[in-house]
């Protein structure tokens, strides 16, 4: 429970800030560097087709990942946040089947790089951003070459930025979705778990049932029922009996009267009277 809390409370906030930061801030995700701003031509009317370049698109799938990503973190954060606190089975299934979809949603991306690499020849901003840019210092590269991916360098050249790094960038940049995808699958299997747990409870008996209360609340349900018997039987028998001057059903037979109590002991619809007298005790359908 409190792994699955701490994670939707991670993405709701993440999802949150993001949208905050691009909003109130104006702080786009996956802005481009001075350089890459001042090198662009912009162009207008029906002939422009920049939108389908290497140029126009090398941005494109960061944009989409970010953008697809603020908007179902801030959603479905929320909603296992509240399966969690509040123990909402239906909310977890939700929160958990989002992380389920995240793994192919990565996979679609990484081919869409792929994709533009092969044709272009050069690494799109999610390539860069996801395998280099990383938000803790010098790692995995030093500052200096951060600075000059992100405000120098207009392009992502494949060759040029392997001997920039001294590494395969794209190996480095599939390693990295390689182990988003695994813990995403994990964090995914622990929120569908709990969301079984508390649905169906710890042994499949409901998630308010257990061994150790079993035997009282089996007892209790027998006393329910004698209880409810006994006032079904005591609201509809008596009246076609007679009844004395002190309220007692009473019954003729032998030398006297035999008083039909209302506390007498009901046996499913045949109830057993105290003799009185000489006469024993009588049985009544």
């Amino acid at each position: 429970r409190g792994f699955v809390l701490v994670l939707a409370g991670a993405i709701w906030l993440y999802g949150l800030w993001g949208i905050v930061d691009t909003f109130l801030l104006q702080h786009l995700p996956g802005e481009q560097g001075a350089a890459a701003w001042s090198s662009q031509v912009s162009c207008s009317g029906p002939k422009c087709q920049d939108v389908i370049t290497c140029t126009g698109t090398r941005p494109a799938s960061f944009h989409f990942r970010e953008v697809s990503l603020l908007i179902g973190h801030s959603f479905f954060g929320y909603w296992g946040i509240l399966g969690v606190w509040h123990g909402y089975p239906t909310d977890l299934l939700w929160f958990g089947s989002y992380l389920s979809f995240l793994p192919l949603f990565l996979i679609g991306i990484c081919l869409s790089d792929a994709t533009y690499t092969l044709i272009c020849g050069e690494y799109s901003l999610n390539v860069i951003d996801e395998a280099l840019l990383w938000a803790f210092p010098n790692q995995p590269v030093q500052e200096a070459v951060k600075l000059e991916l992100r405000d120098a360098m207009t392009t992502y050249p494949v060759h040029f930025v392997n001997a920039l790094v001294h590494r395969n960038v794209f190996f480095s940049y599939i390693m990295v979705e390689a182990v988003s995808i695994l813990l995403l699958y994990y964090a995914a299997g622990q929120v569908v778990a709990h969301a079984q747990f508390v649905s169906n409870g710890a042994l499949g008996f409901g998630s308010n049932y257990d061994l150790g209360d079993w035997h009282e609340r089996l007892t209790l349900r027998a006393h329910r029922k004698s209880l409810a018997e006994s006032y079904n039987y005591s609201s509809t028998a008596p009246s076609h009996l007679p009844l004395d001057r002190r309220g007692l059903s009473v019954v003729g037979g032998g030398n006297g009267k035999e008083a039909l109590r209302s506390h007498l002991p009901v046996d499913r619809g045949t109830m057993m009277t105290s003799g009185g007298g000489g006469g024993g005790g009588s049985e009544l359908p």
